[in-house]
């Protein structure tokens, strides 16, 4: 995978970037606290020659190690941490993804020679680079500075990756195998710290977008280190050859096409920046394609993650471009996801197009409805790009939608994973993208302040949600698992959900 940017590309990214914006160019690196907890990089003794697997490519050409499968078995992997102190307290350790999960795994860590259980992680469904975390108890510390940690992998039948230490990680060490010691509660700067560094990339698509996209609306609203971090993660997936280079689901290469329509949402950032890249035209390309007479774009399934993925990035390409068809053909795609997904109370996150209907008011399904309404309404209202009627008609839309999601909010200002099910306990993603969406409408005057105040209760409430060092936890997992998974109460941290609550955050701040 071709990583080779040149300085000069480099420059003009960062001036593209800024220019954009309507903000200087950049020089100011990012405020870098004074942490509140002491991080402890492992030192990884492992298999070297393990064969990566041949079908798939390691993401960014980051190194990353192997921890067989129970019937791979083979040597195992050890981690010594040199630096920890044995008078250390609050002890999480800390693995991050390397490939993909498609399955229920469970990492056993054990002491390292006298093979005593020291804890347990399930890993169900991973995406790359995401990290996983467990709180370690007191009473082992000292046998960990002495013997170290043994991995086994004690659930699972492929075999599991994770990331090693790296000359290319240095503004990614939240992402290396550790320990954090010492370890208090994080704070807005400590998130701000994490979000603006290669710790909140995230694969290219829906996920690494919703990062890219609380980027763009922070350095809307003036944050240099913002758009430093956004033409950071952009060097990584845009080659002028191919268009794009990224991985696909599976983490195979998959250069110079796209998986599905929701490999969409980074190009509200990257047509902000580079109007005309090579890759854009291979987004409208991929849709004329994929459009039906209608003028309906969708899969087998019509998903909210449309009106988000699809129709804003739709509508980012058309305002920078002044095309008019093209902003008709986004606003296209909200009407019949409005047609679909939604009936009195609820907002279905799919359907078929014979009416067939699931994951009714799964919250992070409405936050992709109600962000994905909003935001494009903002942009063609701004390129004035959108009819009077049909402006009124998604303002209505994004009206029903504040109103029905402000009902559900609970006490603590979160919503539930499904927004309705008590039972389903909070979600932080779903919280933090409808809080932005409810937000950004009372900002178009389509709701009055009551909702604004709602969207600082969310993000107040989020904020006790973060690591040590800044990373969004109590997330449910990506969709992969099925509603079981979503409604089961497990979670994870997830780059995707910091760059949720960074739009929030934008939300929150943006003056007119």
């Amino acid at each position: 995978m071709s990583q080779d940017f040149s300085k000069g590309r480099r420059t003009f990214l960062g001036s593209a970037v800024s220019a954009a914006i309507g903000l200087p160019a950049v020089a100011k690196a990012p405020w870098r606290p004074k942490p509140g907890f002491d991080r402890h990089v492992a030192r990884v003794k492992y298999d070297e020659t393990k064969p990566f697997p041949s079908d798939k490519r390691r993401p960014f050409g980051w190194p990353s190690f192997c921890v067989n499968s129970g019937v791979n078995q083979g040597q195992q992997a050890y981690l010594a941490f040199p630096s920890l102190n044995e008078a250390g307290t609050n002890l999480l350790f800390r693995i991050t993804a390397g490939i993909d999960f498609r399955e229920e795994k469970e990492l056993t860590l054990l002491t390292g020679k006298t093979g005593e259980e020291i804890a347990g992680m399930p890993m169900r469904y991973a995406h790359p680079f995401q990290p996983f975390q467990v709180k370690i108890e007191e009473q082992w510390i000292t046998r960990i500075k002495k013997q170290g940690i043994k991995l086994k992998l004690t659930k699972g039948e492929t075999d599991a990756w994770f990331l090693l230490p790296g000359k290319n990680l240095t503004d990614g060490q939240g992402l290396q195998p550790q320990l954090l010691s010492n370890s208090g509660p994080g704070s807005e700067k400590d998130f701000l710290h994490t979000l603006f560094s290669l710790n909140a990339v995230s694969p290219f698509g829906w996920m690494g977008g919703c990062v890219l996209d609380g980027l763009l609306a922070l350095g809307a609203n003036g944050s240099g280190p913002a758009l430093k971090t956004l033409e950071s993660h952009l060097r990584y997936f845009i080659n002028d050859k191919t268009g794009v280079q990224f991985e696909d689901p599976h983490t195979r290469p998959l250069d110079g096409t796209f998986n599905s329509l929701e490999d969409f949402l980074p190009f509200s950032a990257i047509v902000k920046l580079l109007p005309n890249h090579i890759s854009v035209d291979r987004v409208l390309d991929f849709c004329a394609k994929a459009r039906d007479e209608r003028g309906l774009i969708a899969a087998r399934e019509i998903t909210t993650e449309g009106c988000y993925t699809l129709a804003y990035p739709l509508a980012c390409i058309a305002a920078a471009r002044s095309d008019q068809p093209l902003a008709d053909l986004a606003a296209k795609q909200l009407l019949h996801r409005m047609q679909f997904l939604r009936t009195e109370g609820a907002i279905f996150q799919r359907a078929t197009r014979e009416g067939e209907k699931g994951y009714r008011n799964w919250g992070r399904g409405v936050a992709w409805y109600l962000l994905g309404m909003i935001k494009t309404l903002r942009v063609l209202k701004r390129g004035n790009l959108i009819s009077e009627p049909l402006r009124n008609e998604l303002q209505q839309a994004c009206l029903a939608a504040c109103r029905m999601t402000a009902l559900l909010q609970n006490n603590d200002g979160l919503w539930y994973a499904y927004i309705d099910q008590p039972a389903t306990k909070t979600d932080a993603s779903a919280s933090a993208g409808i809080a932005a969406g409810l937000a950004w409408c009372y900002h178009e005057k389509i709701v009055d302040k009551s909702y604004y105040d709602r969207s600082r209760k969310a993000y107040q409430a989020l904020l006790p949600l973060l690591t040590p060092d800044g990373f969004l936890t109590n997330i449910t997992q990506i969709n992969r698992g099925g509603e079981a998974l979503q409604q089961n109460g497990y979670r994870v941290i997830s780059q995707f959900g910091m760059g949720l609550l960074a739009q929030l955050k934008a939300a929150l701040e943006w003056q007119p």
